[in-house]
């Protein structure tokens, strides 16, 4: 059974071995997986938050405006791996859709659908889980949610059974899926930043092989130091 958890304890051991935003002690530019994650993990990977594409547009030079409106029925999931070969763009580790800005000057076309940012979609996420599920000792998971999901404005942390992970969102009445999610052991943690288009996994060498042979993830080895923020491809970066 979910249940509320009623102060975050469970959540200092993350929050309490993390950088502070804005300050890197080490001397670099920008955030790092180090701002979100603790660094004793033995590995760290990158899944990528899909794009689709509408089928129902055939034009595609038409640009995005308020009153668009799309059906679920006409998407198509296309990899960045594609997009980035289609528009010139460098496939690299850092990629995200600032990445694109050089291509898509008056903003995305119409007939794609970026990625979301903070979530990692239900299927992926249930595709992750039962991954995650064979490195961990315990079948009780933590879930902590950030404030501007919950309708009430209040950061929340629930636990319960990992079988649980379909249901925790709206038990939680939450506009998103969880923003940390890890069990009760620590073997693994896993961070959708609120602000973010992909997902962070911090885990043993091991479960982050299974993870990356995963056919339904797209995604990169990463490092606790590598970059997440706006200017992190430098390979595409066009400045502001």
């Amino acid at each position: 059974m979910v249940e509320r958890v009623a102060n975050f304890e469970p959540f200092e051991w993350i929050s309490m071995n993390l950088w502070e935003l804005g300050r890197r002690p080490d001397g670099g530019e920008g955030h790092t997986v180090r701002h979100l994650l603790p660094d004793h993990f033995e590995a760290y990977y990158k899944i990528m938050h899909p794009i689709y594409r509408d089928a129902s547009i055939l034009d595609e030079e038409i640009q995005w405006s308020n009153e668009n409106e799309f059906d679920e029925r006409n998407l198509i999931r296309i990899k960045w791996h594609d997009l980035c070969q289609k528009y010139g763009v460098e496939y690299n580790k850092y990629i995200s859709s600032n990445s694109f800005k050089r291509v898509f000057r008056k903003g995305w076309p119409r007939y794609l659908l970026g990625a979301i940012q903070g979530e990692l979609e239900p299927d992926l996420r249930d595709a992750l889980a039962k991954i995650l599920a064979q490195f961990s000792s315990t079948n009780r998971w933590y879930y902590k949610f950030f404030l501007c999901s919950i309708k009430d404005l209040e950061e929340a942390l629930y636990v319960g059974d990992r079988n649980e992970l379909d249901a925790i969102q709206s038990v939680a009445e939450a506009q998103s899926g969880p923003e940390y999610w890890w069990p009760e052991d620590r073997s693994w943690c896993v961070c959708s930043d609120y602000d973010l288009e992909f997902t962070i996994v911090a885990a043993s060498k091991n479960a982050i092989a299974e993870i990356r042979a995963c056919q339904q993830f797209e995604g990169f080895d990463f490092s606790v130091l590598d970059r997440i923020d706006w200017k992190a491809d430098e390979l595409n970066r066009v400045e502001s």
